[in-house]
C-alpha cells in the first residue's frame, strides 16, 4: 500500500508538471496564484489522515477512492473548469491513472522511496533552471 501511495504521488506530481509545462505556453499572470491555490489544496489533502475514505470504484486489482476523485476535481476547478466538466475530467484522469498503475505493477515496475525523492529533486532543478519560470 505504501508503494501504491508513493507511485500515486509521483504520478500525480508528474501529471501536474506536464500540465504546468503546457499551461506555461499559454500562461496568464493569474496562473501563478492558481498554482498557489492548488498547492494549498494539496497540503489539505496531504494532512487529511482520517482513514475513512469511501470507495468510488473498485476494479479487478485496484481501488479509486472518493478522496482521489475530489482532489482531481479540485485541481480542474482551480483552473476554471465548470463543475460538470471538472468532474468528468477528474473521473477520466483517476481511472486512467489507476489503469496505468495496475499495468505497471503487472509489468513488474517498482520504485523505492529514494528513487522517487531523487526524481523529484531532478524535476525541481529542471524547473528552477527553466528560462520561462516566473
Amino acid at each position: 500500500m505504501k508503494k501504491k501511495i508513493q507511485a500515486l504521488c509521483a504520478s500525480l506530481f508528474m501529471g501536474i508538471l506536464l500540465f504546468m509545462a503546457g499551461v506555461q505556453t499559454f500562461a496568464e499572470p493569474s496562473y501563478t496564484s492558481k498554482f498557489s491555490d492548488w498547492g494549498n489544496l494539496l497540503k489539505h489533502y496531504a494532512n487529511d489522515e482520517n482513514g475513512n475514505e469511501m470507495i468510488y470504484a473498485r476494479g479487478k486489482n485496484g481501488v479509486i477512492t472518493n478522496k482521489e476523485v475530489e482532489q482531481a476535481i479540485a485541481f480542474y476547478d482551480t483552473f476554471g473548469m465548470s463543475a460538470e466538466e471538472a468532474r468528468k475530467q477528474a473521473i477520466l484522469y483517476v481511472e486512467e491513472r489507476e489503469a496505468l498503475y495496475q499495468q505497471a505493477i503487472e509489468a513488474g515496475y517498482t520504485v523505492t522511496d529514494k528513487e522517487v525523492y531523487d526524481y523529484l529533486e531532478e524535476l525541481k532543478q529542471f524547473i528552477n533552471q527553466s528560462e520561462n519560470k516566473e
